[in-house]
């Protein structure tokens, strides 16, 4: 029995050590990134990650100076999570797949929208790198860089 017990110990921290440790304030740099789509003048997410649980606060800042915030918050084990972003319905989920947190995002009333994004760190921690793949509609694949803050 103690063998069990450690085995599965020694398996649920080799399982939470793959996960990326997203935590914090991250600001995106247009520089290092691959963005053909979207005409932003910044991009700022707030991610606060637990074990189960993901929060995301997103500042999106455009050219002319507006600012579109977008709150979310959803599990990390792959259910669905509704929210509406610039007037439609937006469905998200969450899960890991090794050292990258995956997010999968429906938008439209009939998911006209498909994309899938891969958060992965870099190996020191300070750069996130958001790979952006496009499953429905015309979106174009692209790569988004942040920093942390």
């Amino acid at each position: 029995m103690r063998t069990l017990l450690l085995i599965s110990l020694s398996a649920a921290a080799l399982f939470a050590a793959d996960r990326p440790n997203l935590n914090g304030a991250w600001q995106w740099n247009p520089a290092k990134s691959e963005l053909h789509s979207a005409k932003l003048a910044g991009l700022i997410w707030v991610i606060d990650q637990k074990e189960t649980t993901f929060h995301l606060s997103e500042t999106e800042r455009h050219p002319d100076g507006k600012e579109i915030k977008t709150d979310l918050d959803c599990t990390t084990d792959g259910k669905e999570c509704s929210i509406h972003t610039k007037g439609e319905p937006t469905s998200v989920s969450f899960w890991y797949n090794g050292a990258a947190l995956v997010e999968m995002v429906c938008k439209g009333h009939n998911r006209e929208t498909v994309i899938k994004k891969r958060m992965k760190l870099s190996d020191d921690g300070k750069l996130m790198s958001v790979e952006l793949i496009p499953m429905v509609g015309s979106e174009q694949p692209g790569k988004l860089v942040f920093e942390k803050q």
